[in-house]
């Protein structure tokens, strides 16, 4: 006949540990519930405890929100009381030792956010460079099919999410500058939209024409000084600055002013009659919210 645990009324299994009170069982169950035993053993003087008690006993005792261990001293040998002392000292000494499983997870958290922080922009940098040189070996089209923007006030700081984006994106190479006592060679886009300022320079005015009127680029100043319009403020009045159309005709210019002046100063863009010229627009640092820009302009040779 099966054994009844009379805590719970369950039946207590064949292989299960179990206590034996004066007048009833304790099965594996409530062992562990009141904290009395485990699956693998009895608690040290819980078996004392049991045999001299009864079950409605126990019963009152942890109703009123007492537990086995609270009295579990008074039930132990001299020999176990010595053994469950070095126990809870040991597992004091791991608790120590251990870190908390939560502060742990946040520290590795933190560990690899500061990691991804401090490898993005090096890792940004090397997609741009090699966004620039993919799009100069590109075939140069004399116009772009694709809707350009002219929008200054849309145009962003360069971000993780503009360089994928970019990445991924086929615009359409209208042109190549080069300015090579600064080693600046980038390829030009139609339109100053995100996308296309992340690998090159963008036309600022619809239907430009290279060595027709006022030619204006714009490029993002970096942290970088070697990429994108970065290299612009190491340039000097006399330079040469080169564009090349789809044709491969090639047209020269002489730079004959660099200044710095304010983003609201958008007259610089604007053709000044008949005279051919360029102009090149970038922030005046690689700070984010720079305010000012270094305006390059020169005259057709």
């Amino acid at each position: 006949m099966a054994k009844i645990c009379d805590f719970c009324g369950q039946k207590i299994g064949l292989l299960s540990h179990h206590l034996d009170f004066e007048d009833g069982l304790m099965g594996e169950k409530c062992l562990i519930k009141y904290k009395m035993g485990t699956k693998h053993s009895i608690a040290p003087g819980a078996k004392e405890y049991a045999k001299c008690h009864t079950v409605q006993s126990f019963k009152d005792f942890v109703s009123d929100g007492d537990s086995f261990k609270d009295i579990q001293q008074n039930f132990l040998t001299d020999k176990e009381k010595d053994k469950l002392v070095k126990k809870e000292k040991l597992e004091a000494q791991r608790g120590e030792l251990r870190p908390n499983k939560w502060y742990l997870l946040f520290s590795l958290v933190c560990i690899f956010l500061g990691t991804s922080l401090i490898l993005i922009t090096p890792i940004s940098n090397i997609v741009i460079k090699q966004m620039t040189r993919t799009a100069l070996h590109t075939t140069v089209n004399r116009t772009s099919k694709s809707k350009a923007s002219f929008n200054f006030k849309k145009v962003k700081s360069i971000d993780t999410i503009s360089v994928v984006k970019g990445f991924f994106n086929q615009a359409r190479v209208i042109g190549i500058i080069s300015i090579p006592a600064i080693k600046l060679k980038l390829p030009i886009y139609q339109g100053i939209n995100n996308v296309n300022l992340v690998k090159g320079a963008g036309t600022m005015k619809p239907n430009q024409k290279m060595g027709k009127r006022n030619y204006t680029l714009a490029g993002h100043h970096m942290t970088n000084p070697n990429i994108l319009f970065s290299p612009l403020q190491n340039i000097k009045t006399g330079n040469t600055i080169y564009l090349i159309n789809k044709s491969k005709k090639v047209y020269s210019y002489r730079v004959t002013t660099k200044k710095i002046i304010s983003k609201y100063q958008t007259s610089y863009i604007k053709d000044v009659g008949q005279k051919k010229m360029i102009t090149l627009i970038t922030c005046a640092s690689g700070k984010p919210g720079e305010a000012r820009r270094i305006m390059v302009r020169g005259i057709l040779n």
